[in-house]
């Protein structure tokens, strides 16, 4: 089988286009998919986005955040 990269995927890198090719061949066709199934799954198993609330962490702790805000904070003479 030979893969070839359509012009819009000609970013990805070799081995995120194996890992697509993968998932599209494998994978049930679209409408067969039951998302709110894996959604509740997602959720269940602790994934959370970076602007939700973790249950183990006060919203001002949250990791992803804190480190955007250290990011974007500027660095002056006086501190």
């Amino acid at each position: 089988m030979t893969l070839t990269k359509t012009h819009l995927r000609a970013s990805l890198g070799d081995k995120n286009f194996s890992m697509l090719v993968w998932v599209s061949y494998n994978s049930p066709p679209h409408h067969q998919l039951d998302l709110k199934r894996y959604y509740t799954a997602w959720i269940k198993s602790g994934h959370l986005a970076a602007i939700n609330k973790s249950p183990y962490e006060l919203a001002s702790d949250q990791k992803v955040l804190s480190r955007l805000r250290e990011s974007q904070r500027k660095i002056t003479m006086i501190g």
